[in-house]
């Protein structure tokens, strides 16, 4: 019942509308193990409408990867903003 439910749900990155230009640049963090939004199946979609984004599959957190590994979330996010701003400094 549960798998029926699931797949007859519309897929999140079909309602994104693209980008066709990112007005400031884009990571896309993917939680690795999330059951709820599957790697497999929604990031190729997700990729399109961001097509300049940059993507990270976040290993071994599940659909709330902030509780699972905090410590992790925080490393993705400041490695892309820290290299944003050392670039800017140049």
């Amino acid at each position: 019942m549960t798998s029926s439910w699931r797949a007859s749900r519309p897929v999140l990155p079909m309602l994104i509308a693209p980008f066709d230009e990112s007005p400031c640049p884009v990571r896309i963090a993917w939680a690795g193990a999330d059951r709820t939004i599957p790697y497999a199946r929604c990031a190729g979609p997700m990729m399109a409408a961001v097509p300049d984004a940059d993507l990270v599959v976040l290993p071994g957190v599940g659909h709330v990867p902030m509780v699972d590994n905090p410590a992790l979330v925080a490393w993705t996010i400041l490695q892309r903003t820290r290299y944003e701003v050392a670039s800017r400094e140049r």
